[in-house]
């Protein structure tokens, strides 16, 4: 196999022997990462950092290729190090998988909070949001019912992004898990928009 970063090393070597855990998914991406994950580094990655984040990506993928070597405990490494870069990669590129991996490595769980909040006004903001939709669906014909929605809810989610940025930058864990939450919520409402807006297309390519 082709030499690989420290960060690559120390990962094949977690899955080639009982060696340690895993490393931090930033550690993964040392070039487009320097500064390492929130508060010392940006929460919010720029569209040229995710581009590099890719190009990155790539190039660890290509290193830890499972058919560089015919050795068979060492491919079944590679695959497991592969999959976890994959993990890494997919995390870090959204923002919400990314929230929910820096609590959790901070030992806080919320993938099962949205279950349980609290704030009335939020959810009655998002029922309102997702009854909008499906008005859209039964009547905007046009679409610019739904570019006004999408776009409404765009607004919200960045809203929700900044928060998260200025509660990782101040290493408030109890206030990004608020915004964990409250980003989930817009993010199902763009979910509901996105499946709208494509049986809007199917109907019409029918028709």
């Amino acid at each position: 196999m082709t030499p690989l970063l420290p960060p690559l090393r120390l990962l094949l070597r977690t899955f080639t022997t009982r060696g340690p855990p895993p490393p931090h998914y930033y550690t993964l991406f040392p070039h487009t990462l320097p500064s390492g994950p929130p508060p010392s580094g940006p929460f919010i990655f720029s569209p040229t950092t995710l581009k590099s984040l890719r190009r990155e990506f790539l190039k660890s993928q290509q290193s830890v290729h499972p058919d560089l070597t015919q050795d068979p405990s060492l491919k079944l490494a590679a695959q497991n190090t592969s999959a976890y870069l994959n993990a890494a990669y997919r995390t870090l590129g959204d923002p919400l998988l990314r929230a929910q991996y820096l609590l959790r490595v901070r030992g806080v769980e919320v993938e099962d909070e949205a279950g349980s909040v609290e704030d009335m006004a939020l959810l009655g903001e998002v029922m309102e949001a997702m009854e909008e939709v499906d008005e859209i669906e039964d009547n905007d014909r046009g679409g610019e019912k739904w570019e006004r929605a999408w776009g409404a809810n765009e607004r919200r989610i960045q809203e929700e992004v900044s928060g998260l940025e200025e509660a990782f930058r101040r290493d408030d864990l109890e206030k990004a898990k608020v915004g964990c939450v409250r980003l989930r919520y817009w993010g199902n409402v763009k979910k509901r928009l996105e499946d709208a807006e494509e049986r809007r297309e199917q109907s019409e390519s029918k028709g």
